[in-house]
């Protein structure tokens, strides 16, 4: 949150492995994406990362 401030659209957490893990996915500009991984990376080393996918433009048919 400290990178992205306003522009984070929204994070959805959910606890895996009997709260273990947890999986978060995180809803940035394009532009910003690099940046939040750089950060996520520092503050947790260890994160692994799935694959970066586009959102549905809204009001698209």
């Amino acid at each position: 949150m400290r990178t992205c401030g306003d522009a984070m659209e929204f994070m959805r957490v959910e606890a895996c492995d009997h709260g273990a893990r947890v999986r978060v996915w995180l809803c940035v500009s394009r532009a910003l994406a690099v940046q939040v991984m750089e950060a996520v990376m520092r503050a947790l080393p260890g994160a692994e990362f799935g694959r970066l996918t586009p959102l549905a433009v809204r009001g698209a048919a």
